[in-house]
């Protein structure tokens, strides 16, 4: 069309200089269907050249370096009371009555968390929850020692039923996770103002339930401990020395009286061992009462320091007599 127009003709495409032929330009429309539609897999894509290479090829992109992960949230502070913590697996074999109620206060002081001598203001916290469950696992071997102790076997069920009436009516008017721990307890109570400056408190109420479970606490251990320390002595002679150091001091006339006759009554002490390990072989019944008797002894003294020193703290602590 050019030449017969007498136009000069057009220069050589650079397919035709390669190939030696001209290139055939492509119509722009066909008969009937319009302009002429490529399709864009045919067109060349952004960022490539016409032969699909990358337009940066043989230089590499800078890589942004390594964020550091980000700082860790501090989780939201729950009102419900911390987990608890399971004490240790117990050792293997059979155990005397004792290892329960030692396994029972070591899971209270466990789930308390704390420990027995960070300072002077009872750092040491319980459960109360699993503080009420060891001293009823106690009761088995408060029962032990026979019908003449029936009375204080007695006082402390009546005990733990203050205490636990206490427990779940501050529980209904603070929430149960201000009362979840001995410290909670107590203090919810004193702010109550229920009990009166010097450490006179109310009767009933948990401090006084647990004023008096801390008492036959002390005792029952002073006799497990002398127990196993002195085994050449009668079961009432070691518990009639435990009664005058832990408890008499407490007790108006009367119930010094009915005490002395309930210790007089007590059962031998080869009797007193064949309950306490009713699973055992004879021939190791002995060692292992001995032994778990020093073992609950000890746990029994940690318990009952940690509620002293709480009670001294807060002026719970009641010195009056029964």
């Amino acid at each position: 069309a050019g030449r017969a127009a007498g136009l000069p003709p057009a220069p050589p495409t650079a397919t035709a200089a390669r190939t030696g032929r001209p290139r055939q330009p492509l119509p722009s429309s066909a008969p009937g269907l319009g302009p002429r539609r490529y399709r864009p897999s045919l067109l060349p894509r952004a960022g490539r050249s016409s032969r699909g290479q990358s337009a940066g090829a043989g230089s590499r992109q800078p890589t942004r370096p390594p964020q550091p992960p980000p700082p860790p949230t501090q989780a939201p502070q729950s009102s419900q009371p911390p987990p608890r913590r399971s004490p240790s697996p117990p050792p293997p074999g059979p155990h005397s009555i004792l290892h329960a109620a030692t396994r029972a206060f070591e899971a209270a002081m466990a789930a308390g968390g704390g420990s027995d001598q960070e300072d002077g203001a009872g750092s040491g916290e319980m459960d109360v929850e699993l503080l009420v469950a060891a001293f009823r696992t106690n009761l088995a071997v408060t029962e032990v020692f026979g019908s003449m102790m029936t009375p204080a076997v007695k006082n402390d069920l009546a005990n733990l039923d203050k205490l636990a009436k206490a427990w779940a009516a501050l529980g209904k008017r603070r929430g149960a996770a201000q009362v979840a721990t001995l410290r909670g307890l107590l203090e919810a109570e004193r702010a109550s103002g229920v009990h009166k400056p010097g450490g006179v408190l109310r009767d009933p109420s948990a401090g006084i339930a647990l004023t008096w479970l801390r008492r036959s606490l002390a005792f029952q251990r002073g006799l497990l401990q002398g127990l196993a320390a002195d085994r050449g002595a009668t079961l009432s002679a070691v518990a009639t020395a435990a009664y005058k150091a832990h408890l008499e001091r407490y007790h108006n006339w009367v119930l010094r009286g009915t005490f002395k006759v309930c210790l007089g009554g007590l059962p031998a002490r080869d009797v007193f061992l064949d309950k306490l390990g009713p699973e055992l072989r004879p021939a190791e019944r002995a060692e292992v009462c001995y032994r778990e008797a020093a073992e609950v002894g000890e746990a029994m003294r940690r318990a009952d320091e940690r509620m002293g020193a709480l009670l001294v703290a807060l002026d719970m602590d009641d010195q009056r007599k029964a």
